[in-house]
């Protein structure tokens, strides 16, 4: 009875914040579909443009270390519920903006509100499976960044061919809001339904421990450095792809808006099948 309502709650954790943490990317890829439209009807120029990747990016980069203790502090469920809901405010007016700064000021709401999301989602889910099977389920699950990213992409092709650049927003944002909501419900870590998992080590010590590391004493850790600065070029390689492998296609090579939006997503439906894989036989 105990295994079956387990079983139960795995799933169910699994597959609403694997579209929870997907849904993010409604919000980060269509500025990477729409730049063509702000150089041509708002007279951006390129370093503009520039600005306003960085924008989104530099406070999704700062704000997941400087914003860390909140998840500790009010629980990882209702973090990352609030960190989309507040995500979806940010942009939902973003089609009614049509000056550079106020573009920014909501881009940089969005990058805040979407750094804690990672991290919370995945304290969440961490905790519902035992240790011998994480790196299989955190494979899996990492799929959700890059199918994300296709539908992102996807949603902004249609909605800009059918609606116009303006509302490339609108309708991502609704839908974050309301997957917010549900997290808010649903995404319950085991200790707030009663429930214990088997195979999990006891790191309440360590996580206490962990927290009044100093910046120093965690660049000492093993192999953090390392992965540090693994992650920081596989990310530079991945966000130029993301915001303006589109625009490259559609004005070096002539291609469609349509067919330079879904072309620049063949990169991530490599990352499904990679990060999966990269989990299975991590844990064998």
């Amino acid at each position: 009875m105990l295994e079956t309502a387990l079983k139960k709650r795995q799933l169910l954790i699994f597959v609403l914040g694997w579209i929870a943490y997907a849904s993010t990317y409604l919000l980060r890829k269509p500025l990477g579909v729409i730049k063509s439209n702000l150089e041509t009807d708002l007279h951006f120029s390129k370093t503009e443009l520039g600005w306003l990747d960085t924008a989104l990016l530099f406070p999704y980069a700062v704000m997941q270390m400087l914003l860390g203790p909140l998840g500790d502090k009010f629980g990882a469920r209702k973090t990352f519920s609030c960190c989309l809901i507040l995500s979806g405010l940010s942009m939902i007016l973003f089609g009614w903006t049509d000056g550079f700064y106020g573009m920014f000021v909501l881009l940089f709401l969005n990058g805040t509100a979407q750094a804690q999301c990672w991290p919370n989602c995945m304290k969440s889910l961490g905790a519902w499976y035992p240790d011998s099977v994480r790196n299989t389920v955190f494979g899996m699950f990492g799929t959700c960044a890059f199918a994300g990213g296709i539908g992102g992409t996807a949603l902004a092709v249609y909605l800009q061919k059918v609606y116009g650049w303006k509302s490339v927003y609108f309708t991502p944002s609704v839908i974050i809001i309301g997957v917010g909501i549900f997290v808010w419900v649903l995404y319950q870590q085991p200790d707030e339904v009663g429930i214990e998992v088997p195979g999990k080590e006891r790191n309440a010590t360590s996580s206490k421990t962990a927290g009044k590391l100093t910046w120093l004493q965690m660049l000492k850790i093993p192999m953090l450095p390392e992965i540090a600065v693994s992650m920081f070029c596989l990310k530079v390689v991945r966000y130029c792809m993301y915001m303006w492998l589109p625009m490259y296609l559609l004005q070096r090579l002539k291609y469609t808006p349509a067919v330079s939006g879904m072309l620049s997503t063949v990169f991530e439906v490599g990352g499904v099948l990679g990060s999966a894989v990269i989990g299975f036989l991590i844990d064998k």
